[in-house]
């Protein structure tokens, strides 16, 4: 459906995937917080968040022919309308992709899950409580020893949290996502979980 305010298409996922699948070059931008984009994304997109977006931000990292319309999506289509009205008013082509990423999930397309994202702490308390346990080691072997066992509660805490791996990487199953994923339907060589939810 055409919106004539602001010169763009509106597709649903189902039809904006069906293009891929007959062989088009479909330049999917989504314009998600960095977070949200690393946690769950459709299969394809890149990242430009609406923060950041320009013309020339979406421009520089162009896939396919500069004549081709830019597919936009978001969570659930607020945002990549707006960010719709901004390309289109300089120009350039563009689609919203209708319902974003919700409605992309829900209709079962292949979606890009992070394995470093798949769960347990975020990595910077991750670190510091790895840092914990190691200084507690060396405190354990240079001070005293109840520090070992304290070390050693730090460690199984992160291993029960992160779901069977201190650092949060290493429960990855040899299809490419996490154990704790759905079987994975796409190639997976990126170390990315493509999966068909």
């Amino acid at each position: 459906m055409s919106n004539a305010a602001t010169h763009h298409l509106d597709l649903s996922p189902a039809e904006v995937y069906g293009l891929q699948r007959g062989g088009q070059i479909i330049d999917l931008v989504d314009v998600r917080t960095a977070g949200e984009y690393d946690s769950l994304h459709a299969d394809g997109a890149r990242s430009v968040p609406l923060g950041t977006l320009s013309p020339q931000s979406v421009m520089a990292g162009r896939r396919g022919s500069p004549d081709r319309p830019l597919y936009v999506i978001c969570q659930s289509g607020g945002r990549s309308q707006t960010a719709c009205d901004r390309l289109a008013a300089a120009g350039i082509k563009v689609v919203n992709v209708k319902g974003g990423t919700s409605a992309w999930k829900r209709a079962g397309l292949p979606v890009v899950r992070s394995t470093s994202g798949s769960g347990g702490l975020p990595p910077i308390l991750r670190l510091g409580a790895l840092a914990l346990a190691l200084v507690m080691l060396i405190l354990g072997f240079t001070v005293h020893p109840a520090f070992l066992f304290a070390a050693g509660v730090v460690w199984f805490t992160l291993v029960i949290i992160n779901r069977g791996c201190p650092l949060g990487s290493c429960a990855i199953d040899p299809r490419g996502g996490s154990a704790s994923d759905p079987p994975n339907r796409n190639d997976s060589s990126k170390g990315t979980n493509h999966a068909n939810v």
